[in-house]
C-alpha cells in the first residue's frame, strides 16, 4: 500500500492515510480500511483520534457494532485519546442498535453536555420522553449544565409527542404542560429558542389559524428580552 502511494506521487503522511480510511469507510470497505490501518501503523505512522473515529463510524454504519467496540478498545490501548466526535459516534451508534445500557456505560465516562443532548435526542425522536426527562435531571445531580439546544430538543419532543393520536386527551395534556414548564424554564435561563423550537410551540399551543400570529409573538418577546 505504501509504494502504491509513493507511486501515485503522493507525500505518505497521516493526513494521506486517514483520508484514504475515510473514503473506505464511506464506502462500506471496512475490511480493507483495518487493513490500511495496519499497513499505516507498519510503516511508522500513528494512528489519530480522527483515524479511529473514521473506522468506528464505517463498523457502526456497516452494523458492525462488535467491531466499532473493539475499534475503541483499540483507540486507548493505543494511548490515542478519545473526542466528544468519538463519544457521540458510540452513543449514536448503539442507541441505533438498540443498546441502550452500553450507551449510559459509555456516557457515565464523560459527563458533558453535548454527550446528553445526544441521548435526550435519540429518546426525543422515538417519543420516549420519561427516558429523555430522566436524563435532564441527571444532568443536574451530575452539575452538567443544560444549554440552549437540551431545552430545543425536549421541548419539541413533549410538542411532538402531544400531537400523536393514539395518546388521550389526559396523555396530551400532559405533554403539552412538559413543553410549556420547559419553554418557561428556558426563558428564566436566558436561553433563546430556536426557529424550529418556536414552529413547534406556536403549532402546539395556537388556536387553529393562529399559528403565524403566536410564532411572531414569542419571536417577540425573546427580542425584547435580548434588548
Amino acid at each position: 500500500m505504501h509504494k502504491r502511494l509513493v507511486g501515485m506521487g503522493l507525500k505518505v503522511n497521516q493526513e494521506v492515510y486517514n483520508s484514504l480510511i475515510t473514503v473506505l469507510c464511506g464506502l462500506g470497505m471496512t475490511k480493507r480500511a483495518t487493513l490500511v490501518l495496519n499497513n499505516m501503523t507498519k510503516e511508522g505512522i500513528s494512528a489519530d483520534t480522527v483515524t479511529y473515529n473514521a473506522l468506528i463510524h464505517g463498523h457502526f454504519k456497516s452494523s458492525h457494532i462488535e467491531k466499532a467496540l473493539a475499534t475503541y478498545t483499540q483507540m486507548l490501548n493505543e494511548g490515542v485519546s478519545p473526542g466528544i466526535r468519538t463519544y457521540n459516534l458510540l452513543l449514536g451508534g448503539l442507541l441505533a442498535a438498540g443498546l441502550m445500557s452500553k450507551a449510559h456505560e459509555i456516557l457515565g465516562l464523560v459527563p458533558k453536555t453535548s454527550t446528553y443532548n445526544v441521548l435526550i435526542e435519540d429518546f426525543s425522536k422515538v417519543g420516549k420522553m420519561d427516558q429523555a426527562r430522566e436524563l435532564l435531571n441527571e444532568m443536574q445531580v451530575r452539575r452538567v449544565p443544560p444549554n440552549s439546544s437540551t431545552y430545543d430538543i425536549l421541548i419539541c419532543g413533549w410538542c411532538n409527542l402531544s400531537k400523536q393520536p393514539e395518546l388521550d386527551r389526559i396523555s396530551k395534556t400532559t405533554c403539552r404542560t412538559e413543553a410549556r414548564t420547559l419553554f418557561a424554564e428556558m426563558n428564566e435561563k436566558g436561553f433563546v429558542p430556536c426557529e424550529n423550537t418556536l414552529a413547534c410551540i406556536s403549532s402546539t399551543f395556537a388556536r387553529p389559524g393562529m399559528v403565524v400570529d403566536a410564532k411572531n409573538m414569542l419571536k417577540d418577546m425573546y427580542k425584547r428580552k435580548q434588548s
